[in-house]
């Protein structure tokens, strides 16, 4: 991802113009700043139970909301999902709070692929590889790597691969690899939102948004002249080229 990185609108402006809410890290350590109050000007009115989740929901919010680290000062800004937990701590309802910022387990990752797989319709589809993340490219790498999708294409469920190696560009077509079971093309998204979940320090409330690709970038396509897959964003390239050489 280039440039500002932002979960939702009030995490944007506060990075924008800052908040008088957020965790101030400075040489390794981390200080909640509540309404312009400095913790350790409150911490005497907390609970121990209060604390302990404080804690945990800073190391949220610097490495999950934030991409950051406590090695890298700087005013650590809230998104709505960890505005909700703090209110939930302060309001002494520490177990409600944690569960929405607890770890996925194995199961938790198996039914998110469950559930995406199953509301697969046409031209819907979901990475299920991708070289950047196999080789821990920085979010705003330009080089060339290969993706495979799960992919609902002619009512199947299909392996599709973008032709494309890790940063080399193959001219390869996208083609279809081979035809999946269910169980099969769950398995391979499980994985990947595994590897996903790790390189971004999901919890259970980004599990729970985690969404098919095509929700994002369009539907997948077959050009019924050329059989050529090509994405909503772009157009089959055989009836590009042959429209730019009359």
């Amino acid at each position: 991802m280039n440039g500002i990185r932002f979960r939702d609108l009030t995490h944007l402006l506060s990075q924008m113009h800052g908040s008088n809410t957020y965790v101030n890290v400075w040489n390794c350590q981390a200080e909640f700043v509540i309404g312009g109050i400095y913790e350790s000007d409150f911490e005497e009115n907390l609970t121990e139970e209060q604390s302990e989740a404080l804690e945990k929901l800073k190391e949220y919010i610097i490495y999950t909301v934030n991409d950051g680290a406590i090695n890298i000062s700087g005013m650590y800004q809230l998104d709505d999902i960890a505005y909700e937990v703090l209110r939930l701590i302060l309001e002494n309802e520490i177990e409600d709070a944690l569960e929405i910022i607890s770890q996925p387990g194995e199961e938790d990752f198996r039914e998110k692929a469950e559930e995406l797989i199953s509301e697969m319709d046409e031209g819907d589809y979901a990475i299920v590889r991708d070289s950047a993340l196999d080789y821990g490219c920085w979010d705003g790498c330009q080089g060339y790597h290969n993706r495979q999708y799960v992919a609902m294409l002619n009512e199947k469920l299909v392996l599709v691969d973008n032709g494309d190696a890790h940063h080399a560009y193959s001219n390869a077509p996208i083609e279809i690899i081979k035809e999946l079971t269910e169980d099969e093309a769950v398995e391979m998204l499980t994985e990947f939102i595994k590897q996903f979940a790790e390189r971004y320090n999901y919890t259970k409330a980004e599990l729970e948004n985690f969404m098919l690709d095509s929700e994002f970038d369009g539907k997948m396509h077959i050009c019924e002249k050329h059989n050529e897959i090509y994405f909503d964003y772009e157009e089959c390239q055989q009836c590009y080229d042959e429209h730019f050489s009359l």
